[in-house]
């Protein structure tokens, strides 16, 4: 395999993919078709192209190992992307992001009981068996690949002790009390107490952009660096919440903010803007592994960091409510690693439903119902990421 080949073709695929998804959920295009940006790749995660960049990961190479790992998770993500689309498109169908949004401003008690249990009739007649679905193909595939688990693979690509990862996340939950939510009581309750209405005049929607802009300055970026363009032109069918595009790193990437207020905005604002000033900063001259392929703790670390940036106005209910979303994260995120690993470890079986709401109602604190436990899974272990982020940016 040639490596300066085969990192024109991965840019050219990162290119396409950042691009489609910059443009769909900035309410550019209409629609989006990932499945086909993975076929026209193929040759950037066939086994071949896998097993070369395996082992020449496994001479040290640090490029080789980033570059396996993209190679890696392209493919899970092709082969995936069937019942993950499949997902998507029952929970929009079935109303899902209507559900939760109502969630969030619903003040009456037994109305969002009677919202979650929509909530939850829906995951588990529509959605839980596209996302099993997905778990199997992808432990399936690891053993295709020659790996016992994914978890021997996973650490392999990263370098990272799963193992100790996970025991360090078993006695977070364990040392660490669940965070204080006031009145909420289940999880019916979490979209509104994130929601947090109560601070929406210290967070109104004109002054969020402004508010990112101080930041930056003080981080001494440049807010109008043309590294990175923050997009806050209205239109239908963008996100509502901001995100970052990287189409190519550095110099096409895109903040895309469509917030409507609310301390939960700007959480999520400021979060997506550590990653664009992260990209934005890598060097043009840096191969492509070196520019795009950031390990994602690493960039997630950078993120959590800037996301405490957001402002608490001198006011301490609005601090103490900023801290105690970063310790439910946290507290989440480790759970759910645990979680996800036992899946791994033995696919979709019904005694993991309760051990997921018994584990995720000791993590929260709040009565945590079992009908998420296929769906509030990500078999590739981002929440591995999540859990090692936090560690650095602590």
């Amino acid at each position: 395999m040639q490596m300066s080949a085969y990192r024109a073709r991965a840019q050219e695929y990162a290119t396409a993919l950042g691009g489609a998804h910059h443009r769909y959920f900035a309410g550019l295009d209409q629609s989006w078709d990932p499945a086909a940006i993975h076929a026209a790749h193929a040759d950037c995660w066939s086994v071949q192209a896998v097993e070369a960049l395996g082992e020449r990961a496994a001479t040290g190479n640090v490029g080789a190992r980033r570059l396996w790992r993209f190679a890696v998770t392209a493919r899970l993500r092709a082969l995936t992307a069937p019942h993950d689309d499949e997902r998507s498109r029952r929970a929009a169908s079935g109303g899902l992001p209507a559900l939760t949004a109502d969630l969030a401003v619903e003040t009456d008690v037994l109305e969002r009981a009677r919202i979650e249990q929509r909530r939850l009739e829906l995951t588990t007649e529509t959605l839980s068996p596209s996302a099993g679905a997905a778990l199997e193909v992808i432990r399936s595939e690891t053993r295709r690949l020659g790996w016992p688990s994914y978890r021997a693979l996973w650490t392999a690509m990263t370098g990272i002790d799963l193992g100790g990862l996970a025991r360090r996340a078993e006695a977070l939950l364990r040392d660490e009390d669940p965070p204080d939510l006031g009145d909420a009581y289940t999880r019916a309750d979490v979209p509104r107490w994130h929601r947090a209405i109560w601070a929406d005049q210290a967070f109104p929607s004109h002054a969020l952009l402004p508010s990112l802009r101080s930041a930056l300055v003080e981080h001494g970026t440049d807010p109008d660096d043309p590294g990175f363009t923050i997009d806050v032109a209205a239109r239908p069918g963008k996100s509502s919440r901001a995100f970052c595009a990287a189409v190519r790193v550095p110099g096409d990437i895109h903040l895309v903010v469509g917030p409507t207020g609310g301390i939960q905005d700007a959480e999520a604002l400021f979060h997506e803007a550590g990653h664009a000033v992260l990209l934005a900063g890598r060097d043009a001259r840096w191969r492509f592994e070196e520019r795009h392929l950031l390990p994602p703790h690493v960039a997630e670390a950078a993120a959590f960091a800037f996301e405490r940036r957001v402002p608490d106005h001198g006011q301490e209910r609005i601090a103490a409510h900023l801290a105690t979303s970063r310790v439910l994260r946290r507290r989440r995120m480790a759970a759910r690693l645990l979680h996800e690993l036992d899946l791994l470890d033995h696919g979709p079986v019904q005694d993991l439903r309760e051990r997921y709401a018994r584990r995720m109602a000791r993590a929260t604190g709040l009565d945590w119902p079992g009908a998420p436990w296929l769906t509030d899974a990500d078999a590739l272990l981002g929440s591995a990421d999540y859990v090692r982020a936090d560690e650095i940016a602590g």
